[in-house]
């Protein structure tokens, strides 16, 4: 009986030395990466369209009608898990999907956050690749809510840095793989001509470019495995995915 008392002023004092550890942590990750715990990053500096023809609630409401498609068809394991939408202005980018953590701190776990930039709608962005797109940002939705607390602050590198073409890439795969590579090539051909063009060298860097992603359209399709190995060594470059696939 006494023991078991010790024990537990033990564990109540070990309450406060855990919390604080989850404060430390999570003040670390949201001063390194503002947009991962869900607090407004700063902006870039333009945005690609002017005109501000799509509302951010027609943006929100499009982009809701597109995921929910894409959750029932090709992401069925993100059902029971609400996705926020919301809308943000940048030069370069279109679509992003980031986690908030912030709500572990009262142990209610992940939150996905998918922004989407209305310029997309505004600038006739293809239906099949904004389709395709939104596929590779529920597969960075379905790869956060797999993890936990401690996986998902480690996260922070593949948002920031060299680390995030991997990243980028191994989610393209994904979204390959459940059969939007023809999307994705619009979707590319499309965002390069519809981006600064300082901007399109590492946007070919960090994804698979139209070319890439034609290499990879039938060889996924004949080789269930291939998404796996792929994923373990990730081509950056045409002349290195052509040597994955002759392996």
């Amino acid at each position: 009986m006494g023991i078991r008392g010790g024990l537990r002023v033990n564990k109540r004092e070990q309450m406060p030395k855990i919390l604080s550890v989850f404060v430390l942590l999570f003040g670390a990750l949201c001063l390194y990466s503002p947009s991962v715990c869900g607090m407004k990053a700063e902006a870039e500096a333009a945005e690609p369209c002017a005109s501000r023809s799509v509302s951010a609630e027609d943006a929100v409401e499009r982009t809701r009608e597109i995921v929910n498609e894409a959750v029932n068809t090709s992401f069925p394991e993100l059902k029971k898990y609400p996705i926020r939408i919301k809308t943000m202005r940048k030069e370069a980018t279109y679509f992003e999907t980031r986690f908030s953590i912030s709500r572990y701190l009262a142990f209610r776990g992940i939150r996905i956050i998918m922004s989407v930039n209305p310029c997309v709608f505004e600038l006739g962005a293809p239906l099949d690749g904004i389709r395709a797109i939104i596929a590779h940002e529920l597969g960075h939705a379905d790869y956060y809510r797999r993890k936990n607390f401690f996986q998902l602050v480690s996260l922070v590198r593949l948002v920031n840095g060299d680390s995030s073409v991997n990243f980028e890439r191994k989610t393209d795969l994904v979204a390959i793989e459940r059969g939007y590579g023809d999307g994705l090539i619009k979707y590319r051909k499309w965002l390069y001509q519809n981006i600064p063009q300082e901007k399109v060298a590492p946007k070919k860097r960090s994804y698979f470019t139209p070319e890439e992603i034609a290499l990879l359209i039938p060889a996924m399709a004949s080789r269930p495995d291939l998404r796996g190995k792929l994923s373990r060594k990730v081509p950056r470059n045409i002349a290195e995915l052509r040597r994955a696939l002759e392996r």
